[in-house]
């Protein structure tokens, strides 16, 4: 799956109908982000890694109806998102941290 599909742009989990989407500042819900990420114009968590996005990614996407493979995948994309691709792109690549963690 590729990061620019109909993912969370901060965490990876699938966007489905508005309910699972965050809001935007105007109450609408947010193309990018769902709601664990994101509500009312402003990230739900500021200090949250890229890592940690992971971490909770993948617990998240558990209980959901996807294989071992698919749950793999969305979870290595986490660093290439919107939110994180353009922090990374600040870092020099010794500093670019995109590996899992082995508990991820």
């Amino acid at each position: 799956m590729r990061p620019e599909a109909d993912v969370c742009q901060s965490c990876g989990i699938p966007l489905g109908d508005s309910a699972s989407r965050g809001t935007d500042a105007n109450g609408k819900p947010s193309a990018d982000y769902c709601r664990a990420c994101y509500r009312d114009g402003a990230f739900t968590d500021p200090t949250l890694t890229s890592r940690e996005a992971m971490q909770r990614a993948k617990r998240q996407l558990t209980h959901q109806n996807l294989s071992v493979s698919q749950i793999e995948q969305l979870v290595r994309n986490v660093p290439r998102l919107r939110r994180w691709a353009r922090r990374s792109a600040f870092l020099s690549p010794e500093r670019r941290d995109t590996t899992p963690p082995d508990n991820v």
